[in-house]
């Protein structure tokens, strides 16, 4: 084997799975007549122009494609239907269900509300693609011998892909070494080499901090899940203490607050935070739900009011907290562009058989409110 030659049989492979795959979308009757440009059908398979170039050639010298210069790909000749021709799916899912289930951390995000946001333009895509969804708790028994408990369960319910949204690494690493198609909801640890979606904690955080900094604040807490049970509440903490570290000159003092999504330890947590010799004057709280709801509730339990006495930015959103007043500042994204996402990659396994290890980030864009006040530095 000559040097160089590993890249060319990847490629070569790959170019046989989109050629695979070109044809059963010919079989099934969707495609037929002209095919779509090259840079749509490239986007669509998430390969490139020339791994296209090489399928398309292949079905041409088969005799089922043709082209002319400056006119598109066109089926030369009539092909068996779904049902009788040979459709490409990966291996690794034949002999699974076909059922995509979500993994949670029960004890730390006891509530779906977090969750039913993507839950419901998930649903309908993946029942479109013939997958069902479940929300299963890993934990439901306990965190003692919680791998056992996966092995047991996979072993009985054999899904054909799983979701991880809000669990401790071990459960990514869990997945990883057995090499099941699955994707992580949320932040994921540098050496885990799966694919995950998540908002960019980085520009997040760093834009959330310059906003309360330029509007006068400069004693900020961040209220926050407890970094051992989540790999983003970790991260989260890790660049708000660098990011304020880095302000300090500007004067930004900030400190954090951590507690599980559970009424009573959100209520201590709140009632700590505000004890303190140098009570914050904004808070930073992460898009959990329940977390924002109570403190939108403690503040004015403690005499304080938003945004006059303290105000409050949300490093997430969900609908409901459009219901809040004041209406609360927070960053906005789209959770139909997260639910389409997932499916792609989970279409686009099937019908090449590749499982993708890429990180995508999304930068969220922040949507004023009537939660953030200006102060005087001198206040």
């Amino acid at each position: 084997m000559g040097r160089g030659s590993g890249p060319l049989v990847l490629t070569a492979r790959l170019a046989e799975r989109v050629r695979e795959a070109i044809r059963a979308e010919i079989q099934s009757g969707r495609w037929d007549g002209d095919l779509p440009p090259e840079r749509r059908i490239a986007q669509e398979f998430q390969v490139s122009r020339p791994t296209l170039h090489m399928a398309l050639r292949a079905l041409q010298k088969e005799g089922l494609l043709r082209t002319q210069p400056r006119q598109p790909w066109r089926v030369a000749r009539s092909v068996c239907r779904a049902g009788t021709g040979r459709r490409f799916h990966g291996s690794s899912k034949r002999d699974r269900r076909p059922d995509v289930v979500m993994l949670r951390y029960g004890r730390v995000k006891p509530n779906l509300t977090n969750v039913m946001f993507l839950t419901d333009p998930l649903q309908r895509k993946l029942h479109a693609l013939g997958y069902g969804l479940r929300i299963v708790d890993p934990f439901a028994h306990g965190t003692k011998g919680v791998e056992k408990t996966l092995f047991q369960w996979d072993a009985e319910h054999r899904p054909a892909y799983y979701l991880l949204a809000s669990v401790p690494p071990v459960i990514h690493r869990w997945f990883e070494a057995r090499k099941i198609p699955t994707m992580i909801f949320g932040s994921r640890d540098h050496n885990v080499r799966m694919p995950a979606l998540d908002l960019d904690t980085e520009a997040t955080v760093r834009h959330a901090v310059e906003h309360l900094l330029r509007r006068g604040h400069r004693q900020i807490a961040l209220l926050n899940l407890p970094s051992a049970g989540v790999v983003g509440a970790r991260i989260t903490n890790e660049t708000f203490l660098r990011i304020c570290a880095h302000e300090a000159r500007r004067g930004a003092r900030g400190f954090i607050q951590s507690c599980a999504a559970r009424p009573a330890a959100v209520e201590a947590a709140i009632r700590r935070m505000f004890a303190r010799a140098h009570p914050p004057t904004a808070v930073l709280v992460t898009g959990d739900f329940e977390l924002v709801i109570s403190l939108y509730t403690m503040l004015p339990a403690l005499g304080l009011r938003i945004p006059r006495d303290v105000s409050v930015l949300v490093l997430g959103h969900s609908p409901l907290l459009d219901f809040l007043r004041p209406f609360p500042a927070c960053y906005k994204f789209s959770w139909e562009q997260w639910a389409s996402r997932i499916a792609r990659i989970i279409r686009n396994h099937a019908r090449l058989g590749l499982w993708p290890t890429k990180f995508w980030k999304v930068i969220p864009t922040l949507r004023e409110g009537d939660s953030v006040a200006t102060r005087r530095v001198s206040d």
